[in-house]
């Protein structure tokens, strides 16, 4: 059985500015996502990281806006579920959420 065939949920290709904090140490990374669902997303972070699979992070994801200006509140708390090769100075990972979000419909549009 293949990754796609386990989801439970719709991915839409989205291109959105978010940050990403490792929990322990608290250190920030930016990046965008790749793509989002109500159950996790697949992310791309400006520079490497050594977050492992199983790592607790949390996340915030501009949704309706394209900056990265986010509240403390709006952070998710997400776990990283795999890592893939990414291009050089980057990192990509996919995380899972601990609670489903709810993806806003503009987000969804085809062109966000």
């Amino acid at each position: 059985m293949s990754p796609s065939d386990r989801r439970r949920d719709t991915r839409f290709a989205l291109c959105r500015p978010v940050k990403l904090q490792h929990h322990d140490g608290g250190r920030y990374y930016g990046g965008r996502t790749h793509d989002c669902s109500a159950g996790g997303a697949l992310l791309e972070l400006d520079r490497p990281t050594a977050l492992a699979v199983g790592q607790p992070v949390r996340l915030g994801i501009a949704w309706d806006q394209p900056q990265a200006l986010l509240q403390r509140d709006a952070m998710i708390d997400a776990v990283v579920v795999r890592r893939e090769p990414a291009p050089a100075r980057t990192c990509r990972l996919a995380v899972k959420f601990r609670q489903r979000q709810a993806v806003p419909a503009a987000a969804t549009r085809a062109g966000a």
